[in-house]
């Protein structure tokens, strides 16, 4: 197959195996899940199969640990999209990451909880190699940017 991106939007009832037969058959670069069920064991799965894009915007599971784990467990993943994630940023600052992340471009669009100082927590974290950074639509003083 010459899929390269697979965009699910809305599907609550998308499970482990189903996500993993569509994998399966294709060699995918970019996985989009909007506004459905994303658990951890998810994130096996697309670890496995894909590792440059990521958006997982409006996902109710989406959380700071669960960013997280994704950053510990997806090394090569370049975009990240987690708009309206349920995240502060402050479980960053104890994380320890054997390599440096790959990210360039990072959405953290409509994540209302985050605050100035998580965002430090962030960009100290996974910030080294961003080019793009988008804090649109949340409680960011931006004061925060003169710190990173």
């Amino acid at each position: 197959s010459n899929l390269e991106e697979v965009q699910i939007f809305q599907c609550y009832k998308i499970t482990i195996k189903g996500l993993s037969q569509l994998l399966q058959s294709a060699t995918i670069k970019g996985l989009q899940i909007s506004n459905s069920i994303c658990g951890k064991d998810y994130l096996m799965l697309i670890n496995y199969y894909f590792g440059i894009f990521a958006k997982f915007d409006n996902n109710f599971r989406v959380s700071d640990n669960w960013i997280i784990e994704m950053i510990r467990n997806c090394p090569q993943l370049k975009v990240l999209n987690v708009s309206g994630a349920h995240l502060t940023g402050e479980p960053f600052s104890d994380i320890r990451l054997n390599y440096t992340p790959q990210l360039v471009d990072l959405d953290l669009s409509y994540c209302r909880e985050l605050t100035d100082d998580g965002l430090i927590h962030i960009l100290k974290k996974v910030g080294s190699n961003l080019k793009v950074l988008n804090v649109e639509n949340n409680n960011i003083t931006g004061e925060s940017f003169a710190h990173c």
